[in-house]
């Protein structure tokens, strides 16, 4: 051991202490926004996902209450929302670093859509079709496939069907948000009969 020599010259042991200073936990966390899943679904989150962790502390999130949020959390449309998140280092206590980010919600576009008849040769507008919707761009397309995917967009939309055609709108509310899109389905019938005028005989 290690022994010290006072002034009274009497031996005393001697202790070391080895003091370790570790760095506070790095995090970046970006403000969010995303659409609901469905009509006043909200939308669920997982907020670790949205906060970079380089040196994968223990993540817990908060309110600017204090009050916790679970993640994944279910939130409901509206915002935005405040999130304070705390990085921690289970291995040294109090060793903490905090940011604060923002979570918006946006409404499930709204998109109301009906069916037409039209006499054989003859054209309708697609656009005449949709009674409402609460999307900034209407897209249409000919295949669900394609509606989901954005490929094959109809650019000319006055359309000449030669039999019964099936037709899928898409309102999108914010291009730049994945996912934050209605998508329905419009049908074009042909009138069985040819189209003649009906003439009223008067005596």
């Amino acid at each position: 051991g290690i022994l010290n020599v006072g002034a009274s010259d009497v031996c005393m042991p001697a202790a070391e202490i080895v003091i370790t200073i570790a760095e506070r936990p790095s995090i970046l966390a970006a403000d969010y926004i995303i659409c609901e899943s469905g009509p006043g679904a909200g939308a669920v989150i997982d907020l670790s996902t949205i906060v970079q962790n380089p040196d994968g502390a223990t993540l817990t999130f908060t309110d600017l209450a204090s009050s916790p949020y679970n993640t994944p959390h279910n939130f409901a449309a509206g915002g935005p929302y405040s999130v304070d998140v705390i990085a921690s280092n289970p291995a040294v206590p109090g060793c903490e670093s905090r940011d604060t980010f923002t979570v918006e919600v946006l409404p499930f576009p709204e998109l109301v859509v009906i069916n037409d008849t039209i006499c054989r040769g003859s054209s309708v507008d697609l656009n005449t079709l949709v009674v409402s919707h609460t999307g900034d761009d209407l897209e249409f397309y000919t295949t669900l496939i394609d509606a989901q995917n954005g490929t094959n967009e109809l650019f000319l939309v006055n359309v000449t069907p030669t039999t019964a055609t099936n037709y899928f709108v898409k309102s999108v509310l914010d291009p730049t948000i994945s996912g934050c899109e209605a998508i329905s389905k419009v049908t074009v019938f042909l009138r069985s009969a040819n189209c003649y005028p009906i003439g009223v005989s008067v005596p």
